[in-house]
This record gives structure tokens, sequence and C-alpha cells, in this order.
């Protein structure tokens, strides 16, 4: 993921077609390491809300991983 983000051409808040992010599904899927990352990099929205409103906040809280950001 390092690698990845570390090329300049990446855009870590690109969206998909339902406006998710990367950060959005790290975060949903309890990957509190590539979170850390993805914020790490810069240019990143965390709070960039995807077609239905809901933030990467909101998919850590509904998924039960807590922790800091």
């Amino acid at each position: 993921m390092e690698i990845l983000l570390g090329r300049q051409e990446i855009n870590p808040d690109k969206q998909n077609t339902s406006g998710r992010t990367p950060l959005s599904f790290a975060s949903g899927f309890g990957r509190e390491g590539v979170v850390k990352i993805v914020l790490r990099r810069g240019g990143v929205n965390p709070d960039n809300p995807d077609n239905l409103g809901q933030v990467p906040l909101l998919f850590v809280a509904a998924s039960g991983h807590m922790w800091e950001w």
C-alpha cells in the first residue's frame, strides 16, 4: 500500500461509482494500518461522503471497529 500510494499519479481519494473511496473501504473492513497509510499520504478528505452521504468514520463505527485516527 505504501509503495502504491507513493506514486504521485495515484489519487487516494478517487471515488468508485457508488462514491466509495479507498479510505471508506479500508475503514469498513477494519484495516486500521491501511487507513493510517492513506491518511498520511495527504490529499484525502476523511469527510468525503459516498453517494448515500456516508463518510468513512461511519463505516468504522458500523463495522464495530473503533480506533484512534
